[in-house]
């Protein structure tokens, strides 16, 4: 990822976009196969797999071949900070890929410059995790039937960068290290003493306070600031204003199965004022099982939920099936359990299915009654649909504890037991309408 200081800033015509942007894929991709070439040819060889850039910001995203077949779902965005969410010149782009339900998000960002704009900084951050939003995402929150959730987007695609399962945070995010003047923060790092300037570090102060990137962890700094040098050497510079140097350049990560193996600087590139943050990591992600079957199963069960509510009442029974809302039987205008005109039967358990697409507190259930949405049926056989609504259930609220439904986003379902089992509801007949 790039993020051009501000004494490297690009044009922001679409022309010179696209010219950098090509510029900068051409020598990544040089560098890959320098790699391989170095290692006799026994190195994986990889492909790009996007690229976003916005004015001096960029993200590329490579895949090892072995991998990319795999990766789906690959989708990139923007959102502009500077000048009040107007200019470019600072903001942050983002690509997000999935790997079976395992979801990934990558953000570089160029945060608001100069050592005064903490608070800045920080509001730049959450306009860009705020403003980034994918296509796809969450089903609605009260679908009308269940079969509306078959098309709908699916709920283990989140649409923002903090629901994605890992997510990796960098850039030029330029807090600076303040409360001692240049010349004596020089000479800490001549001294090698770096861990004395913690205390100085604003990106740590704020992230401490909770102010900034919540949740997200970095790896200690045992690399000397990347900022201000001399472009062409390895002398910092204030750059004749009196700046101090500092760590500006970052790599944080929030989520679970990633391991940071190296952190680290290189003195060795020289173009630019920044020294560039290198962060290796080894990640495990739970993929769970194949995405298509995990779809045929969110089908299946919206379908059965769909068939279960929709069979007569003679077909359970006797009688005819009512359809009320909740509103209707808490206010009381149709009575609860009503039972149809001809007796019935009861059956010895009446459990309620409560299904809540979007992950939020839906209203209470009403006893003996299947509640779908804002829907509220009445049917004795309740127990009938029970597996298949279940089922849909913890599709809908998809998480990755969730036995074989593995991957997703957290949420209701975190806390059930009932995990679903993929192949017992693909093998179960379906309901008769």
């Amino acid at each position: 990822a790039i993020a051009e200081g501000e004494e490297g800033e690009m044009g922001d015509s679409k022309t010179s976009g696209r010219s950098t942007v090509r510029v900068w894929q051409v020598l990544l991709e040089e560098a890959v196969r320098g790699v391989v070439e170095k290692k006799g040819g026994t190195a994986e060889s990889y492909d790009l797999i996007a690229s976003r850039q916005l004015v001096g910001v960029m993200v590329f995203v490579f895949s090892a071949k072995s991998v990319t077949g795999r990766i789906k779902d690959v989708a990139v965005e923007a959102c502009k900070t500077g000048l009040g969410g107007m200019a470019g010149n600072k903001g942050g782009v983002a690509v997000r890929c999935s790997i079976g339900t395992a979801s990934l998000c990558f953000v570089c960002a160029h945060l608001a410059a100069h050592t005064k704009h903490v608070a800045q900084r920080n509001s730049d951050y959450s306009q860009i995790m705020s403003g980034i939003t994918f296509s796809g995402g969450h089903p609605p929150l009260y679908p009308r039937r269940a079969r509306d959730l078959i098309q709908a987007p699916k709920p283990w695609l989140a649409p923002d960068v903090l629901g994605h399962d890992h997510v990796f945070f960098l850039g030029d995010l330029n807090y600076r290290l303040d409360g001692m003047d240049a010349p004596g923060l020089l000479s800490i790092i001549e001294r090698g003493a770096l861990q004395e300037l913690y205390q100085y570090d604003q990106l740590m102060r704020e992230h401490k306070a909770g102010r900034v990137l919540w949740g997200f962890e970095e790896g200690k700094l045992e690399f000397q600031p990347t900022y201000k040098f001399k472009p062409g050497t390895d002398n910092y510079s204030d750059g004749g204003k009196g700046r101090a140097p500092a760590w500006c350049d970052r790599v944080l990560w929030r989520g679970k199965g990633i391991e940071l193996v190296k952190y680290k600087s290189s003195l060795s590139v020289r173009a630019s004022d920044h020294k560039p943050a290198i962060a290796l990591f080894k990640l495990v992600l739970r993929t769970g099982p194949d995405p298509s079957s995990i779809d045929k199963a969110y089908t299946v069960a919206c379908q059965r939920v769909d068939a279960a509510l929709d069979a007569p009442w003679s077909q359970r029974g006797g009688g005819e099936a009512r359809s009320s809302s909740v509103q209707e039987v808490r206010s009381g205008s149709v009575q609860r359990n009503q039972a149809p005109a001809t007796p019935t039967p009861e059956p010895e358990t009446k459990p309620t299915i409560e299904l809540d697409s979007g992950g939020a507190a839906a209203p209470a259930p009403v006893e003996g009654w299947v509640t779908f949405g804002d829907a509220c049926v009445t049917s004795p056989d309740a127990a009938a649909s029970a597996a298949a609504a279940t089922a849909a259930a913890n599709l809908i609220d998809f998480d990755a504890g969730a036995g074989a439904a593995a991957g997703g986003r957290s949420g209701p379902a975190a806390a059930k037991d009932d995990a679903l089992d993929l192949n017992a509801l693909l093998a179960a007949p379906s309901p008769t309408p």
